[in-house]
């Protein structure tokens, strides 16, 4: 059987890698290839992927003029490595355990923590602080904490906080959305969203913040009053995010950039463009499945809203709206131009890391 861990680290043999750097590929090298993965039962989506692959590359051999070829194969490339982005997340458990996680900590470690949190927690994850973790949850969420560039003291008083806390009280407090569970988010019989018209981009940054430091998170869950406290943090946000343009015009996209707490880079996206929007899609993919999430940019005529990307479960995005949901919303949808469950038809521009 293949691993996916062996996958992961020869991802792109040698017939995909001829096919996805030349127009003309080889379709019959393809076919070969796409009939290995799908003899084998966790890999059989990636084999349709690439058997997919093969054959629009043949129907673009035969398309009339360059431009046709060219967007005939761009479209099916991206197809296929959206799915390779998935079955790449699926390898970071095996990724988590070949960086040092304990192998029975990986799976859980994996919904909570991304490979770049694990790394740059480095050697402190050995420590006593992390010995003394009563379980693999309560490991996990002190990783990222220390990979949060908090002063130690403050990851020490932190892990004093949650030492013993039963997984459900962690997970509660310490993110505020799961993925797995749609429909209206609340924390303490307080509904998480917007507290006006011109705060869905702060609102997207602080669950953003959330999800990533668990720190930021138990300053607002932590104690009595979440409501008061999570309006204030929005306030704060829009502030800082807005200092030179209007706060009744919303969140600019150069703000948001700055107050999510890591290095990122917007792309515009045109969902009448195939091509532009399937990029697009391919990119929050590959973000995603490293465990990353996504603002989004919607709007109709002009840019309106900020939604967040937080997880994929195929053929369904799962978005966060700042209105307190969480929405399934089919990637055909974003690809289409049919947002309009998330309050705007059309997708903008995305806010990717750096990196992807």
């Amino acid at each position: 059987m293949i691993q996916v861990s062996t996958l992961a680290r020869a991802f792109v043999p040698p017939p995909l890698t001829r096919a996805l750097r030349s127009p003309r590929g080889d379709p019959d090298g393809l076919r070969a290839l796409a009939g290995i993965y799908e003899g084998t039962p966790e890999l059989s989506g990636l084999g349709t992927a690439i058997s997919a692959f093969a054959a629009a590359l043949e129907l673009a051999a035969g398309a009339r003029g360059p431009l046709a070829r060219y967007r005939a194969v761009r479209l099916a490339q991206d197809e296929l490595l959206g799915r390779l982005a998935e079955y790449q997340g699926r390898a970071r458990v095996q990724a988590l355990t070949e960086a040092g996680c304990p192998p029975e900590d990986a799976r859980l470690y994996a919904g909570r923590v991304n490979v770049r949190q694990w790394r740059a927690a480095g050697a402190l994850r050995t420590g006593e602080m992390l010995a003394a973790a009563s379980g693999p949850v309560e490991r996990s969420y002190l990783i990222k904490a220390l990979a949060c560039d908090h002063p130690i003291a403050a990851v020490e008083a932190f892990a004093d906080l949650v030492r013993g806390k039963p997984e459900s009280w962690l997970d509660r407090h310490l993110r505020l959305v799961n993925p797995l569970v749609t429909g209206p988010v609340r924390f303490e019989d307080v509904p998480v969203q917007q507290c006006d018209g011109t705060t869905c981009g702060s609102m997207v940054v602080l669950l953003t913040r959330t999800i990533n430091d668990p720190v930021y998170a138990l300053r607002l869950t932590g104690e009595v009053g979440f409501a008061t406290r999570l309006a204030l943090e929005q306030r704060r946000i829009h502030r800082a995010t807005n200092s030179l343009w209007p706060q009744a015009l919303g969140t600019t996209p150069w703000g948001l950039s700055k107050a999510l707490g890591y290095a990122c880079r917007w792309k515009i996206v045109d969902d009448t463009d195939p091509l532009s929007v399937s990029s697009a899609l391919l990119a929050c993919l590959r973000a995603l499945y490293a465990g990353e999430v996504v603002p989004v940019l919607i709007g109709d005529a002009y840019p309106r809203h900020y939604v967040l990307l937080i997880g994929h479960d195929r053929p369904d995005l799962i978005f966060y709206n700042p209105s307190g949901e969480v929405l399934r919303v089919p990637e055909s949808d974003f690809l289409g131009g049919r947002l309009g469950m998330l309050g705007f038809r059309h997708a903008q521009a995305i806010v990717l890391p750096r990196w992807v």
